[in-house]
Formats: structure tokens, sequence, C-alpha cells
């Protein structure tokens, strides 16, 4: 089968014309991007700390398919958040209700007395009573009488009074909210209940305003949250929503669980009000979740306000259910609002319990679907600061892990299915997924994940942008004993031409900003780590475009990979163990770096990935092992590859073993370039004991199709480790040549 590609290559530039709202036309910043100004925000998804042990770092996932628009994760840069609302004018309709004065309307029962005016509730829907009757009886739900809006005023609320477990309401017009809505039951003989309150389903054609609606928990008795949904054409919210659990103080009852709050427009979402969802605190029992939020549009979902669906505090963790935030559109998403959807917190360290996972929280476009109007608007904005970190643990448990961030934009399966409108994709903001951290505590959380997932049109040049961070990290905690780092990957592939009648491109990749992926250090401590203890090895970061068709991908332009900034990937050091019951120690080994594509691959700064070392003093029954220095793969299929970088990748230092230097592999079909300080040295064992091995150096091969070298470094520290034993001392070899020290032949073909 033969493939081609969709499009002109001089006119792939010029194939959609696309305008982001309220930008500029300005060739010093990408689509999306309101300027390039350096920023102040980080990534997160770092492990906790705990005496006993630190637990994992998370992970961080940057991807694109099927596009050639560069794929960017920077420190420089700020989303244009900017959008435009459409023309609209309230409308109640023939036959509006004007709450001017609190009121309470209820459901209609025979018991009940209607004079002519009075406004009841009847089938889902409010009626002015025409003092019509029948046989002694009120005529009741004649749609001649049907209210068709309502308008609340300011300081003013309407409560929908109910025996049903859900008040339904439905207008064939507006809803306009200066004041408060909220809802009550009733009990025999027509008394109302506060406390146990239906939930409440709005279904008016707009919902505009910015009055409130109140369905937090009432008592310790009925502490749960109700739920809301406003399903509307139009959805203009301005004041606060309040579906927060209630605080209880009865011993062994559970504090309120947030409620469900579904913000349905079909046309139109705005949120610029608060949005609460907290659970309620328990003073003598197990604490709850926060609460669910689904934001839905088919056109526009823009969010401003500030939304909170934290985990409670109590005893222990009543349930391991997470916190749930949904935003999802057909052709523009934005958020400027901060979310906070941190796990249970568990305080009782006498009955102990693990603390609550931090909430997910995702971002989706569809931009697949079939749409018909302002496609060249399709966007995808997040400047808001968002926190998922774990709640605490009590007594001898786990923290909470960090929950999970996701950015998706959904515009064609495999680059062509479907409608295929193309859309920017811009993020900044504090992404903090962090899991539990207390030096004091039992074990820390487990770092959360964070991802960014661009699945784009074949015809669109628009970059994915995450920009505006200073770094990512995703670094392990420290215990007695301490855990891995987490990885970052971050990837751009062309589509799978199998599954497709053309060729989309894969995409340039540019890093500019730090990575820190540290294993967590191995501390001292009677009470866990007496006789010894183990570090935890650095993380992995990855960076990879992969196309299926070179040829192809050439005629569309070039593809470079770069890398610019630190990397800080070492292993952990274990620290404080110099006591004399102390057995057997170890540091961690470093991380790993690749770099590849299929054109020019480069990377500038700094890459330190040494491994860690374990302290104390060795005898010759103990086990005292330094860590193995980290690798980097630096792969260009069919361009240049080059390091300008500084380097160390020691082996760790340990009394009975010293950790090997650490290895880097290049290769690329052109010129192979190895810049910078570069220090590959063994670690150090203690050569006055008996049976001990110095490590050996690292070793550094460089292989060239076009047997191209330049800028070898001379300098090179490629010592061998001291001990009994001395190691070897390393080398680079640049394609069948040792350039330089003691070289060790690699098997390129192994």
């Amino acid at each position: 089968m033969s493939y081609a590609l969709p499009f002109k290559v001089a006119a792939l530039a010029t194939a959609i014309t696309l305008t982001a709202c309220g930008g500029d036309s300005s060739s010093s910043k990408a689509d999306g991007l309101r300027n390039n100004s350096e920023g102040t925000s980080i990534i997160s998804a770092k492990g906790g700390d705990g005496m006993y042990s630190g637990n994992n770092g998370g992970s961080v996932s940057l991807t694109k398919y099927s596009s050639y628009g560069q794929v960017t994760l920077s420190n420089r840069g700020t989303p244009d958040a900017d959008y435009d609302l459409p023309d609209y004018e309230v409308n109640l309709g023939s036959n509006p209700l004007t709450v001017s004065s609190s009121v309470t309307i209820k459901t209609y029962s025979s018991e009940d007395t209607l004079e002519s005016g009075d406004v009841y509730y009847y089938g889902n829907s409010l009626y002015r009573y025409d003092g019509d009757t029948e046989e002694d009886s009120p005529v009741l739900g004649k749609r001649a009488t049907l209210i068709t809006g309502i308008e609340i005023a300011e300081g003013a609320t309407l409560t929908l009074a109910s025996d049903d477990s859900t008040a339904y309401l439905y207008l064939m017009n507006d809803i306009l909210n200066n004041g408060a809505i909220t809802t009550a039951n009733i009990l025999e003989e027509g008394e109302q209940d506060t406390d146990l309150r239906p939930h409440l389903v709005l279904n008016p054609f707009a919902y505009s305003g910015t009055g409130s609606i109140d369905l937090n928990g009432q008592s310790a008795t009925y502490p749960n949250a109700r739920n809301l949904s406003i399903n509307a054409m139009y959805i203009f919210n301005g004041g606060s929503l309040n579906a927060s659990g209630a605080d209880v103080e009865t011993e062994n009852d559970e504090g309120g669980e947030g409620g469900d709050i579904t913000l349905n427009g079909i046309y139109l979402v705005e949120n610029t009000g608060a949005i609460n969802l907290d659970a309620g605190d328990s003073i003598e029992g197990p604490a709850n979740r926060g609460g669910y939020l689904w934001v839905d549009s088919s056109v526009m979902v823009a969010n401003t306000g500030n939304i909170s669906l934290n985990g409670g505090t109590g005893d222990s963790q009543y349930t391991s259910e997470q916190a749930q935030v949904s935003f999802m559109s057909d052709l523009i998403l934005i958020n400027t609002g901060d979310i906070s959807a941190q796990g249970i917190n568990a305080v009782n360290a006498a009955e102990g319990s693990s603390g609550g996972q931090g909430g997910l929280i995702s971002f989706d476009l569809f931009t697949d679907s079939d749409l018909n109007v302002n496609s060249e608007e399709a966007r995808l904005i997040n400047t808001g600061n968002i926190n998922v970190s774990g709640g605490s643990s009590a007594g001898d448990f786990t923290g909470g892990s960090g929950g999970s961030i996701s950015f998706s934009s959904y515009e064609a399966n495999n680059g062509f299915g479907g409608a295929g409108v193309a859309a920017m994709f811009a993020v900044t903001g504090n992404l903090i997924a962090d899991g539990y951290s207390n030096a004091a505590g039992y074990s820390g959380g487990n770092g959360g994940e964070i991802s960014f997932n661009h699945y784009a049109t074949g015809l669109s040049e628009y970059e994915t942008l995450v920009v505006g961070y200073q770094s990512v990290d995703v670094s392990g905690g420290n215990g007695a004993s301490g855990s891995s780092a987490g990885n970052v990957s971050i990837d751009a592939e062309s589509n799978e031409m199998d599954y497709s009648y053309a060729y989309a491109p894969t995409a340039p990749i540019a890093v500019t900003t730090n990575i820190i992926a540290e294993g967590g250090d191995a501390v001292y401590n009677t009470e866990y780590g007496a006789e010894g203890g183990s570090a935890g090895s650095g993380g992995s970061v990855g960076i990879s475009s992969y196309t299926e068709s070179y040829f192809l991908q050439a005629e569309v332009g070039e593809t470079p990979v770069t890398f610019e900034g630190d990397l800080s990937l070492s292993g952990g050091n274990a620290t404080g163990f110099t006591a004399e019951d102390v057995v057997g120690v170890s540091g961690a080994s470093g991380g790993s770096f690749s770099l590849e594509g299929p054109d020019d691959v480069e990377a500038r700064g700094t890459l330190i990935s040494n491994g860690g070392t374990a302290e104390g003093t060795a005898t010759t029954d103990t086990e005292y092992r330094g860590g193995f220095g980290g690798a980097t793969g630096i792969y260009s299929f069919y361009g240049n590859a080059n390091i300008d970088m500084d380097i160390s990748m020691n082996g760790g230092n340990g009394g009975n073993d010293g950790g090997w230097g650490g290895f880097i592999f290049m290769t690329a079909a052109e010129r192979v370039s190895l810049r910078g300080d570069l220090s590959l040295a063994g670690g150090n064992a203690d050569a006055s004991i008996e049976d001990t091995d110095g490590g050996f150096a690292g070793q550094a091969y460089l292989y060239s199709g076009a047997d191209r070298y330049s800028s070898v470094n001379d300098d090179a520290v490629l010592t061998a480790g001291t001990g009994e034993t001395a190691g070897l001392a390393g080398g680079i070899t640049t394609g069948a040549q040792c350039a330089l020290g003691n070289c060790i032949q690699y098997n390129w073909l192994d």
C-alpha cells in the first residue's frame, strides 16, 4: 500500500486559519499565548516522606499524536484565556414569578387551601392559581397558569419544599437568580424540615445571576450535602454554589459527604462564582470525601470561579472514594479558577488510618464531533492552580496518594477520523499531585499522575503548549527506606499508517525547564531503621519524537528534539547510619535520561545523576554499598546528536562497595558531539577493609554513521573507585576507536 501526504507542504501553514480570542499576530509567540513572559509555576507529583518509609514519586506525561505543531514544555509563556460571550437577554416569558422577599413554595396537597394568585408546586412545575374550581376542588396544572420564568431579587430566598427525594423544576423560559435558592422537605401535616432536604434539578431555558444555591449538609443527623443539577441552553452563573458536607461532633458518626453538582449547558456554561463541595469534619468519627462536579457543554465551557472539594478531617478515613471534577466541551474549554481536591485527613493516631487519595480532575475537549459553528475558536486553555495532594495518615498507616490531573484534546482519530477540528492547547498554573508527606509520620503517600494528551488532526499546526513552568518534580520520598522517583515522558508520534488513508506527521519537541526526579534518602532512625536502610533510585526522563515514515516526515519539514535546562536524577543517599548495630546500608542508582528523534537532537544545561552514598563506618561484617551512576541515551536516526552539558554520573561511595559510574550512549546518522564537563567516576570503598571493591568508572559510547565526531572532552573524569580491590577506569569510545581512557568494547548489536 502506498501513502501520501494529505496536503501540499508549502500550504500546510495556511491550511487552516485560526486566531486565539484576544490574541495578536505577533511572530514572537505561538497561537494560544498572550505573551512569552517567564512563568513561576511548577508541576509536582512527589512521593511523601515518612519515618518508616517514603513513597514513590508519581508520573508526568505530555503526548501529542499526528500533527506537526511543536510540543513545547517551557519556563516561558502565558496562555491567552480571554473569551467572548454570546449576546443574550433574560426572557422570563408571559407569566413570570418575581421573588422580592423570601418565600417557600411547596408541593400542593389536597389539604392545602389556595387563594387566587397563590403560587404552588405541582408536577415538577410552578403554577399561579386562577381561582378556578371543579366540584369544590381547585383546578390544578392549567397550562395558562404555568409559571414561565423566575426572577429572585437580591436578599430574597426561594425555597422549594417537596416530600420527594428530589425537587425537579421545569420552566419554559429563564431563571434569573440574584438572591438564593434552596430546598426543604415536607413532613407530616405540612411541616418543613431543612435538615433532610431534597436534591434539586433545575431545567430552565437559561440560568443566570449572581445569587447562591445552597444545598449544604445541615445537621449531625443528616450531614451529607444534597445534589444539584442545572440543565439549560445557557448557564451564566455568577453566584456561589454550596453543596458542602456538615461538620459532626457526635462520637463515631462520619462527617458530611460533599454533594454532586452538574452544570449542563447545551450552548454555554460560564461559571464565575465559587463552588464549595468540601466534606465536613468529624470531631470524634471518620471523615468523608469531597463531592463531584461535572461541567459540560456542546460549545463552550468557561470557568473563572474557585472550586473546593477537599476531603474532611476526622479520626479515620470513612471511604476510599475520591472527589472528582470533570470539564467537557466540544469546542471551547477555558479554566482560570483554582481547584483544590485534597484527600481525607486522618488524625487519630490511637485508632490509626491511612490518608485519603487526592481527587480526579479532568479537562476534555472533543472537537472530533460534528461541529459547524465557529470552529476557528476551538481551544483548551488553563491558567488555574490545581491541587490534588493526598491527605494525612494517623498511626502506623500510609499517607494519602496524590490524585490525578489530566488535560486532553480529542480532535481526530488517528489524525484524520471524525470532523478533525484543530484546537489550540495551552496550559499553565501550579499543578500539584504530591503524596502526603510527614517526616515524623509512619509512611508517606505516593505521588499522583499529571498528563497532557493532544490527539490532533493531521492538518493542524497548533503547538501543544505547556508553559510558564520553572520545574517538574517527581522525586521519591525519604524514610528509613527511601523510595524511587517517578518518571517524566514527553512524546510525539505520527499516526498509525496501517489504519489511515494518509500520513499525519509527528512533531518537533522543545523542552526548556528544569526536571527533578531524585530518589528518596534512607534516613536513620532508631524506631524503624536501626539495622540499616536502602535509598530510592532516581527516576527516568524520556523525550522522543517517533515517525512511521521518515521520508514522508521529511516532506513536512525538519523535526528537531531539544532539551535545555537542569536535570536532577540522582539516587538517594543513606544518611546517619553510624550506630554499631547497623548491618546493611545502600545508596541508590541514579536515574536515566533519553532523547531521540528522526532529525537533530540536542541537550544543553546540566545533568546530575549520581549514585547515592552509603554513609557510615563499614567493617568486614557490614554491607555499605554505593549506588550506580545513571544512564543517558541520545539518538538521532537521520540527523546529528549533540550534548552540550555539564554531566555528573558518578558512582556513590560505600564502605564495602563503591557504585559504578554511569553510561552514555549516543548514536546518529550524521555528527555526534559530546561537550561540557564530564564525570563518570567510580565510587570509593574503604581500602583498609578486607574484601572491599571500588566501583568501575563509567563509559561513553559514541557512534556516528558518517564517522563524524567533535569536541570529545579530554578533561573528563573517568577515575576508578578505590577499595581493597580498585575498580577499572572508564573511557570514551568513538565508533570502534578508544578516544580517551580505558575503553571497554560495547556490542551495538546486543
